[in-house]
């Protein structure tokens, strides 16, 4: 039995799941996760006759995580990192509210922290490679470079990169002024000449005559935006291979490692950490602490002498 919008149910299970998503102020990308994981939880108590708090106990919740593992467990991630995370924080909620007699936070396992590949990065050898064999001539070209350099130079994502309208450049000030798509939190960054540059060539000799008030519009017709789902990624995978810059499938040299190159060169300059964070715009600068492994100086604190273990050959 699949889920089918068993949140849309009758119950007070059903309902206390509503109560906990209107409750949220997560954006919408991470809400239809945690959506999802909900109405598959609503769909397995359903299919054991559990309709009310008293019969919602954590040996229901456990055997509903071994189920989701054995369904997972030929896939990339068999732990289920995501649904012990979302359901046991619904269930805390509920806990809070009284609902449910038992502390999901205590009697709950926390899922081992994923394994992470330190951040990928280009050189500025790459950088240079990939920017020269782009035809600024084309109209094409014109497009695809000053959305390179406008990530390589500010950091900006590739989705907030195409969703860039007219009124959010301040031409006068120099300044890009936004709402994050993926934060919600709002960024306004100074642009330098390149980047101005870039961008009033595209405008000025390059962009298609529409109505559309998107900045980057489809070479082809229909003329309007850009859609942001891996068009940033073909774009620089594009350019990468006729750079003739080696890379792998899922290697992270694509066009998120324009943001984390941005990273590494404002640590090589000594820019603290804080600053970093602000101009890439995280939520939590603990999301910048990540880019720390992209600096062989920075790294080189964190290490220990080893004189004082070292001792005198006899």
């Amino acid at each position: 039995m699949k889920p089918m919008y068993m949140l849309q149910s009758e119950g007070e299970i059903p309902k206390s799941c509503r109560d906990y998503l209107a409750a949220l102020t997560c954006k919408e990308s991470t809400k239809r996760g945690i959506v999802w994981q909900l109405e598959t939880l609503l769909c397995f108590i359903a299919e054991r006759g559990i309709g009310k708090f008293g019969q919602l106990t954590i040996t229901i919740i456990e055997e509903f995580f071994k189920r989701e593992y054995e369904r997972r467990r030929k896939r990339s991630n068999p732990l289920c990192r995501n649904t012990v995370i979302y359901v046991r924080q619904y269930l805390s909620f509920l806990y809070r509210q009284q609902k449910i007699d038992f502390n999901p936070s205590v009697t709950l396992f926390t899922p081992a922290a994923q394994h992470k590949n330190a951040p990928v990065c280009f050189t500025e050898q790459e950088m240079q490679a990939i920017i020269f064999v782009i035809d600024r001539a084309s109209i094409k070209g014109k497009r695809d470079y000053a959305i390179l350099i406008i990530a390589s130079h500010t950091g900006l994502r590739c989705c907030d990169i195409i969703d860039l309208c007219f009124e959010d450049i301040d031409w006068q000030r120099l300044e890009i002024h936004l709402n994050q798509s993926k934060t919600g939190k709002q960024i306004n960054l100074p642009i330098d000449r390149e980047v101005a540059t870039a961008l009033s060539d595209y405008i000025l000799h390059a962009r298609p005559e529409t109505e559309d008030r998107h900045i980057f519009i489809r070479i082809q017709k229909p003329y309007r935006g850009m859609q942001s789902t891996g068009c940033g990624n073909n774009i620089m995978l594009a350019y990468v291979k006729k750079a003739g810059i080696h890379y792998r499938p899922f290697d992270g040299k694509r066009f998120h490692a324009l943001r984390r190159t941005l990273a590494s060169n404002m640590l090589a300059q000594s820019i603290p950490l804080t600053t970093i964070s602000q101009v890439l715009g995280h939520s939590d600068m603990d999301s910048a602490k990540a880019y720390l492994s992209l600096s062989h100086s920075e790294l080189s604190l964190c290490c220990f002498s080893l004189a004082p273990f070292l001792k005198a050959r006899e």
